[in-house]
């Protein structure tokens, strides 16, 4: 039974040994294909969200042409915004650097599905309201 257990150890041993050379031999397998892109999504959520931080002056709502806050921003002041109105571009990601809350929609009219963000959040796609930009907000 000893040496059972021992001859099992080993072999599991070289099959683990054999599985991470082939993680890194070939990157395009199962757990190189699970681990590595949650680390570079959660590196690309931090830098997504530094550039919004940085190119959206506080107090405003900036609407990016761009998923990921890319693109030059159209930045709005939203103090005298109407009940319902269209956004200045059809922006593909949005950041709220203001200090309400505001819903934004893919249709104009405020009209479908809409996506809320908090203060000093963002969206960096809308692709989770089922639309790739947004027409409206309130």
């Amino acid at each position: 039974m000893r040496t059972t257990g021992k001859k099992l150890a080993a072999a599991l041993s070289v099959i683990a040994t054999v599985g991470a050379l082939g993680a890194v031999a070939a990157p395009a397998t199962a757990s190189a294909q699970t681990t590595k892109p949650t680390v570079r999504s959660a590196a690309a959520q931090a830098e997504a969200k530094a550039r919004a931080e940085a190119s959206c002056p506080a107090e405003q709502v900036c609407f990016y042409p761009d998923r990921d806050y890319r693109g030059t921003p159209v930045n709005v002041d939203p103090w005298n915004m109407p009940t319902c109105g269209d956004t200045p571009i059809p922006a593909a990601s949005v950041y709220n650097h203001s200090r309400d809350v505001y819903t934004f929609f893919p249709k104009v009219g405020c009209e479908g599905k809409g996506g809320t963000l908090n203060p000093d959040t963002g969206v960096p796609n809308f692709d989770a309201i089922g639309a790739p930009r947004v027409a409206s907000w309130r």
